[in-house]
């Protein structure tokens, strides 16, 4: 039976997964949206749009780290959850 651990934030390093996970999710979003948009009004809208996606989160996480959860496998970081 696989079990995951959902946890509080620890150190630093949760941060940085935050920032990773976030950054992989949003890029299919914005290759999607590069995909339908003209490209200079994408690029126009969104330069670099997951990265600054996934920066604005990890900032709102440390900023917030009572409303974000970490799920754990294995001691490997692998999700996480965020809420207002």
């Amino acid at each position: 039976m696989i079990k995951v651990v959902i946890r509080k934030i620890k150190n630093n390093s949760d941060y940085d997964k935050i920032y990773d996970i976030a950054s992989k999710a949003w890029t299919s979003i914005y290759n999607h949206r590069k995909k339908i948009m003209d490209e200079d009004i994408f690029f126009a809208l969104y330069k670099d749009g997951n990265k600054n996606k996934a920066k604005k989160l990890a900032q709102w996480c440390k900023e917030n780290n009572k409303n974000i959860r970490i799920a754990e496998l294995d001691n490997v970081v692998v999700g996480f959850i965020t809420w207002r």
